[in-house]
């Protein structure tokens, strides 16, 4: 008899309070594996609360009280979680209460610090943790269950050297069933959108960034005709016509050790794709995605034509700008000028396409001007759209960041539940938690304020 699988996908609960019901790009991926392989399974959107309860979300409603009798119900032999690096206390939280409830069911994570630190989540409970390549992974945990030859207990991790996700199936429809990935705007707008999980891997390699450990520094993209397909699938379903593609960098540069600035030839040839097959098509379709500041500002003076596909696809982008003071942008390694940065705010800003612009605070070498500096330009030079995101510098298990800490006696926790970009938990030398937290606070209050009461 075939098994039984739960994935559990474990939201943000800062981010649904706010309107923004967004599922991890991985976890969508995953239920279309999970079909692939023939196994009957179920999905569960949860969140974890304060009060140590975990409410779930169905048709875009919290839902309390029913967690734990959910997951009888379903009573799965095997219960799949994926976190993000940021999620690991709401997912600790969901796991307590999901083994409760299931004490017999074999556990599995997908996660950049459980594969950092393996012994941590075994001893927690969890039986498989997957490495990568993930997918390849799964698939490999899931058959051998399914054929009563479960692997030996620990991290499985099946590489593969496949240079594209073409091979990679839709995701499932059943991912939409109970939910319908909701972005709700400033002014009470509704959008709901599809998910893409449009590459893997990341060319910056930053010291202090998980994903480019957990993922690779291989960019990996899927092409245009397999995005196309996607998106004529989930439009058979979901009545939207905004995708979020699920690429750490939609469009990277060709190679981080190269300080002449050159996009990755691969991105620009799936973007010139894109832009033929939509027209050809006729296909109504924009992304939510993220993008370097310096490949727009590069595409803007010497492929101004390319930029402008590219633009066309964009409803809102994600950029990390991660500060605007030289020192703390050379500090973080990172080839990227404030003129960069002027010249993306403003071709996103005449092209109307809103910034989620991100911001890395407390770095080792952040001060208090420096800080400043940021603010500043957060609220003299970014759009009124923008939403702003400030998180504090977090030396993610698995990064090389972390790794130089830890060995140079630089941490101050060793609660892994801390590590979620909202607390610092490494020596700095200027900062303490309670200031830079208080800073942040004071920050947000003042900008919401005036951008919203005048």
């Amino acid at each position: 008899m075939k098994r039984k699988a739960l994935l559990i996908d474990v939201l943000s609960t800062l981010r649904v309070e706010k309107g923004l019901i967004g599922p991890l790009p991985a976890a969508a991926q995953m239920t279309g594996i999970i079909e692939d392989v023939g196994m009957p399974f179920d999905v569960i959107f949860a969140i974890a609360q304060e009060d140590g309860t975990v409410d779930t979300i169905i048709d875009n409603r919290i839902i309390p009280g029913i967690f734990e009798s959910t997951l009888k119900d379903i009573s799965p032999d095997i219960v799949l979680f994926i976190s993000d690096a940021e999620l690991v206390k709401l997912v600790s939280d969901v796991q307590t209460k999901a083994m409760s409830a299931l004490p017999d069911a074999v556990f599995c994570i997908s996660s950049i610090i459980a594969n950092a630190l393996p012994d941590l989540y075994l001893d927690a409970g969890f039986d498989y943790i997957l490495g990568q390549d993930v997918f390849m992974s799964l698939t490999e945990l899931l058959t051998k269950i399914n054929t009563d030859t479960p692997p030996e207990k620990g991290i499985i991790a099946i590489p593969d050297s496949r240079e594209t996700l073409d091979h990679l199936p839709f995701v499932s429809k059943k991912f939409f069933e109970k939910l319908k990935p909701q972005w709700t705007l400033a002014n009470g707008d509704l959008l709901y959108y599809g998910i893409i999980f449009g590459s893997l891997g990341c060319t910056g390699a930053c010291s202090h960034c998980p994903n480019s450990n957990y993922w690779g520094t291989v960019w990996k993209p899927m092409s245009a005709e397999r995005i196309v397909a996607e998106i004529e699938y989930q439009k058979e379903f979901l009545n939207t016509s905004l995708f979020y593609m699920g690429d750490i960098n939609f469009c990277p540069n060709k190679n981080n050790a190269v300080k002449d600035l050159t996009v990755h030839p691969k991105a620009v040839e799936r973007i010139i794709r894109l832009d033929t097959l939509l027209t050809e098509k006729k296909l109504d379709a924009q992304f939510i995605t993220t993008i370097r500041p310096d490949t727009i500002s590069h595409l803007a003076e010497h492929s101004p034509d390319i930029l402008q596909k590219l633009l066309k696809m964009l409803r809102f982008v994600f950029i990390g700008f991660e500060s605007f003071n030289n020192c703390v942008i050379s500090g973080l390694n990172k080839n990227i000028t404030k003129d960069m940065m002027k010249k993306a705010v403003s071709v996103l800003e005449e092209n109307n396409i809103p910034i989620i612009a991100s911001f890395l605070v407390g770095s080792r070498y952040e001060t208090w001007e420096t800080l400043t500096e940021t603010e500043n330009f957060i609220m003299e030079e970014l759009p009124s759209s923008t939403i702003p995101l400030l998180n504090i510098m977090t030396p993610f298990p698995g990064t090389r960041l972390f790794n130089e800490l830890k060995q140079n006696g630089g941490l101050m926790e060793e609660d892994i539940s801390l590590y979620n970009a909202q607390n610092l938990v490494f020596k700095h030398p200027i900062f303490t938690h309670e200031q830079l937290k208080e800073r942040i606070e004071s920050f947000y209050m003042r900008f919401f304020t005036e951008r919203f009461t005048g």
